[in-house]
């Protein structure tokens, strides 16, 4: 099956800029977060839930010119902490070094590596050089200025795409190429205890220079041009609810040599997960899920064309 094809079909269906699965809504009037939080499920479906920065710049983009007031999203602490990237994906693919993490129990850690090494957890106040990804030259950029991870991914954002997210031993190996033996990089990991009004873990952040701080609610700073901040949850200010879209079908045409049996499950699942890795890199949110359609018993059927040219092959 020729999975080559089927991802560059994939990518021309999605865009960074065109990813929003989710449509957001100012409302103005203040409230506090569990109330802002009743609103937006009575009229909406819930707080505002955002996974990328393509969400993040939809949402800022509906902040109207000249308003002040701070708004309200659905992060709040969790219960549990856990590992994710900055870009906003799920960690998946993990390769932590011998013994590693072992700070977990402590507060501040992100996520970085060395030559010939794997993850290694550290103080996120700790100055190291960084690797960015760009999206756009599609390869990882070493950049040997000493930053703290925070500071890192505002550099990274700004010029690039994002922080470093590693998928894959070859992703690993890539980064691994740019590193000299005595080089401690600063990669996308972050250790967090956040989560969204859902329930869901958040593997993606937004927060202004030293925050989070003090409060277990999370708002959208308009005087730090739509960078995050943590406060009390009793505050009355606006917030940004968001409405989930309807099911949508793609229709997908996937070549595969006559080689393979489309419908065979372990096939089908194998380019799900390819499918799904791809919207994640293009900015699609973890809430969204895939699911085949099956009409009459099968989800993948010969083209009119392949049909046709098998028929006459036979007469």
């Amino acid at each position: 099956m020729n999975l080559h094809h089927l991802l560059l079909l994939i990518s021309g269906l999605w865009s960074p800029s065109s990813a929003g699965f989710r449509y957001y809504y100012l409302v103005t009037e203040p409230k506090t977060w569990v109330q802002a939080q009743s609103y937006c499920r009575q009229q909406y479906t819930d707080l505002a839930i955002v996974d990328n920065m393509a969400e993040m710049q939809q949402l800022k983009g509906l902040i109207p010119p000249g308003f002040s007031d701070s708004i309200w999203i659905g992060l709040k602490t969790g219960s549990v902490k856990h590992w994710g990237w900055s870009s906003g994906e799920v960690l998946q693919y993990a390769k932590w070094s011998p013994g590693q993490p072992d700070n977990e129990n402590l507060e501040g850690i992100c996520g970085g590596m060395y030559k010939s090494g794997g993850f290694v957890d550290m103080f996120c106040t700790n100055k190291y050089q960084f690797v960015c990804y760009s999206e756009s030259l599609r390869k990882f950029i070493l950049v040997k200025t000493l930053n703290t991870w925070r500071a890192a991914q505002t550099y990274c954002r700004q010029y690039y795409t994002d922080l470093a997210t590693i998928h894959s031993e070859q992703e690993l190996q890539r980064v691994w190429g740019l590193l000299t033996n005595s080089d401690t990089v600063w990669i996308g990991l972050f250790f967090g205890l956040w989560e969204w009004s859902d329930g869901k873990k958040t593997t993606f952040q937004n927060w202004y220079s030293g925050q989070p701080w003090i409060g277990d609610c999370a708002a959208v700073s308009t005087k730090w041009i739509g960078y995050w901040f943590n406060t009390v949850c009793d505050d009355k200010i606006a917030f940004m609810c968001y409405k989930a879209p309807n099911k949508r079908l793609i229709r997908l045409k996937v070549t595969s040599g006559g080689e393979t049996d489309l419908n065979d499950p372990v096939v089908m699942a194998n380019i799900q997960t390819q499918i799904t890795q791809t919207l994640r890199k293009q900015g699609v949110g973890p809430d969204t899920t895939l699911t085949w359609r099956n009409i009459r018993g099968t989800v993948f059927s010969l083209d009119k064309t392949v049909k046709e040219q098998q028929k006459k092959c036979s007469n």
